[in-house]
């Protein structure tokens, strides 16, 4: 083998997989430093306090986004992998789906907004962030899936750029409101300029989708049923993997303070745009384990191929972790004083890339196999724990508490996952 390597080496061409991952590495990564320069000016402009009743707002707003659709879109996404011809009838279930699902899910995050949140944030910002995050972002979602169905990654990768693009010029007219009026508080005003580029990028996709494929923007309600039964779990599992990840900043805007919940927000916000590169990766695997995990022996295909590429994102996590505690002590020069807590939360999760790997390629395995009730089974563990912990420690320990709380949350769910691919591979035997 060793004496193979040179040659292999010299003549190894980059394959599907690798172009696939190339192209969303490279959206992705204009996306995230779309995102960061979004971040940089809206933690700026906003300040602790404000920012941090936009990301509890927001992280609501997304948790109830997630059951948008009830999974029709990663039903689609599975089918046309498999059949491409199927995919007029299943992106019309898509939107049939959305029509179905958007006004009682809406109804469900204002009552939520009340009930947790209330005297956090103006109902102005609850509606115009509602309207972005559970009935913009799921169909944008579903036109980055249909391009993923059909292994069309660059493609893909371009329309993920299209809100970031959008939301970047809505930042800079933020920036002109502020010197323009000069006003203390532009929460509203934010609110309102984020829900424009989310209508306006969810418009131009749906477009680009019609003028690629051919399909009309018409729902197909037959076959709806099924498809909701099928990917309900889907949906779920998405959610529950929403509620695990965002949950804290809505409890600390609760339980502690508004800034207590900027700087953690900051912090994990950073982490988040650390794991681009990861994300492209698992992005560009999404159809090829779909195909593995159909017929006998795909849970085990599937698991023999995450642990192939697994030296790939432990590298990578590894150096995303020390890049990270670096630049945690120039944070306050990018974002201001008020956000020095952010600093020091952002050493302490610098290594939380590092501990999702297992988890995200075990989540990837089971889902391919099509063993979604076991995913959304460890993913609602982890979120009872997440949950559970944040109420215990947030009071003791602050934003702090909910870092223990993630950590802890983490090898919990990958623990549960790992159970369950051990049990599911010896039932099969």
């Amino acid at each position: 083998m060793l004496k193979s390597s040179p040659n292999h080496l010299f003549t190894w061409r980059p394959g599907r997989l690798a172009k696939g991952t190339l192209a969303m590495t490279v959206g992705m990564g204009l996306r995230t430093l779309g995102q960061s320069a979004v971040f940089l000016i809206v933690t700026r402009v906003l300040g602790v306090r404000e920012y941090g009743a936009y990301s509890a707002v927001i992280a609501l707003a997304m948790i109830c986004g997630g059951f948008s659709m009830v999974g029709a879109s990663l039903i689609m996404l599975r089918n046309v992998a498999c059949d491409a011809r199927s995919f007029s009838d299943n992106w019309g279930r898509t939107l049939a789906a959305m029509l179905a699902t958007a006004p009682p899910l809406f109804g469900l995050y204002l009552l939520l907004v009340w009930m947790l949140l209330s005297g956090r944030g103006s109902w102005d910002n609850a509606v115009c962030f509602g309207i972005a995050e559970i009935i913009s972002s799921p169909l944008i979602l579903a036109t980055v899936h249909a391009y993923q169905g059909h292994e069309l990654m660059s493609s893909s990768a371009r329309l993920i750029l299209v809100p970031i693009i959008l939301k970047i010029l809505a930042a800079l007219a933020l920036v002109l409101i502020k010197i323009i009026f000069n006003l203390d508080s532009l929460l509203t005003a934010w609110g309102a300029l984020y829900m424009i580029a989310s209508l306006v990028a969810v418009i131009c996709n749906l477009r680009l989708v019609q003028r690629d494929f051919g399909v009309p923007l018409k729902p197909v309600w037959k076959g709806l049923g099924a498809s909701i039964k099928e990917g309900w779990m889907f949906s779920f599992g998405s959610s529950a993997q929403k509620v695990y990840a965002d949950v804290d900043k809505i409890m600390l805007a609760r339980l502690a303070t508004l800034e207590a919940t900027g700087a953690y927000s900051a912090a994990y916000r950073i982490v988040d745009m650390s794991l681009v590169p990861m994300h492209a990766l698992y992005a560009s695997l999404t159809a090829r384990y779909f195909r593995m995990g159909q017929g006998a022996g795909g849970l085990a295909n599937g698991l023999q191929y995450g642990v192939t590429i697994l030296p790939y994102p432990l590298v990578y996590a590894l150096g995303a972790g020390l890049g990270i505690s670096f630049l945690s002590y120039f944070l306050t020069f990018f974002l201001g004083g008020g956000y020095s807590d952010a600093a020091t939360a952002l050493r302490y999760l610098a290594w939380l890339p590092l501990v999702t790997i297992w988890r995200d390629l075990l989540q990837k395995t089971l889902v391919g196999a099509g063993h979604q009730g076991a995913t959304l089974a460890a993913f609602s563990i982890a979120a009872c724990s997440n949950l559970t912990l944040n109420l215990w420690l947030i009071p003791l320990y602050n934003w702090f508490g909910a870092i223990i709380s993630t950590y802890i949350s983490e090898i919990i769910m990958a623990c549960a996952l790992s159970v369950f691919v051990y049990y599911k591979l010896h039932k099969a035997k």
